[in-house]
């Protein structure tokens, strides 16, 4: 009996000595591998800042926390946060989950910043063939405050919020995007833009996205290769009022955005209930409101639902024929 469990114990003592092994040999990759990327992007001009950096996890994790991370970019732009906590499992290699401490500050060159706050944000970012396969964040109790020039702009806050991105999921050079905001609103100043609490929801494709880059000749490229904005689904519902839009856009050979959307609004009477109540109401969901009320077509099936066309061309939208103004530019 006392072998037996000598034995038992003896192969205990084996397998934790080889998993600390193999901990050990997935904990150094992982900690080269990190200090291989910040190298690479430093070469960049973006450089990686890390006060206190902690790894641990063992004996099925393999974690690296920084303490007051932060990330400068060669235009003077800047993200900065109280935490930064990444985790990896040993036994699924191709799943990062990584913890945000708040706050979270995205910085301008200019001081222009974006302050954010929440009681838990974290990100996870899954790998699929050696190749980024998806990418998702997810917030809870999310407040966002806009600075500009040292004044507050605007504030979203948020009960809980996700967003999931797929490269190459609609096919070569394309990126899919899903978002969803539930109970947010808009303020600025004291005053809210919404008259109650709103869902928000959007399904996105971007095609030849890689190519966008936020200059002019990224704009005429991502064109000329056929770029364009899909959107399957967008919604928003506010109250008893829901507006939805699909569509598809692209760009011009000035930069102006062209395309066509179909919006279908229902419940529109309880946004001018809300109106003529003296409630908030932002000023192009309100606009949008009487666009339906005066362009809108009944929707065959749908009670009370209005339909608006929106079409940009030619640098001006139009709601079902009717000129509404000048398409923007995307530079």
């Amino acid at each position: 009996m006392r072998r037996n469990v000598l034995l038992l114990l003896a192969l205990v003592a084996v397998v934790i000595a080889g998993w600390s092994y193999a901990w050990m040999r997935v904990h150094d990759a992982v900690v080269a591998s990190i200090d291989d990327t910040v190298a690479d992007l430093a070469r960049q001009g973006i450089v990686v800042s890390c006060p206190e950096r902690i790894t641990g996890g063992w004996p099925f994790r393999v974690t690296v926390a920084c303490t007051g991370p932060e990330i400068r970019l060669p235009d003077g732009s800047a993200v900065l946060a109280d935490r930064l906590e990444a985790n990896g499992v040993v036994v699924d290699p191709n799943l990062t989950v990584v913890r945000i401490g708040a706050p979270l500050v995205v910085r301008a060159a200019d001081g222009s910043h974006a302050d954010a706050t929440f009681a838990d944000l974290r990100a996870s970012v899954r790998m699929t063939d050696g190749r980024l396969g998806r990418i998702s964040l997810e917030a809870v109790d999310l407040a966002v405050n806009g600075v500009v020039l040292e004044r507050s702009v605007g504030r979203l806050t948020a009960r809980h919020g996700e967003m999931h991105v797929r490269p190459e999921a609609a096919g070569p050079g394309a990126v899919e995007l899903a978002a969803v905001l539930t109970d947010a609103n808009v303020s600025t100043g004291a005053a809210d833009l919404l008259p109650a609490e709103a869902d928000l929801g959007a399904a996105v494709v971007v095609r030849q996205a890689m190519l966008l880059d936020g200059t002019p000749e990224g704009v005429a490229a991502w064109r000329a290769a056929g770029g364009e904005v899909g959107v399957s689904e967008m919604a928003i519902d506010v109250g008893e009022t829901r507006l939805e839009a699909s569509g598809t856009a692209t760009a011009t050979e000035d930069g102006r955005l062209a395309g066509t959307f179909v919006v279908v609004g229902t419940g529109l009477q309880w946004l001018t209930q809300q109106v003529s109540a003296g409630r908030p109401l932002a000023a192009p969901l309100g606009a949008l409101g009487t666009a339906f009320m005066i362009f809108g077509k009944p929707v065959d099936g749908e009670a009370g639902a209005r339909a608006v066309t929106m079409d940009i061309r030619d640098g001006t939208i139009t709601a079902n024929g009717f000129a509404l103004g000048s398409a923007p530019r995307l530079y």
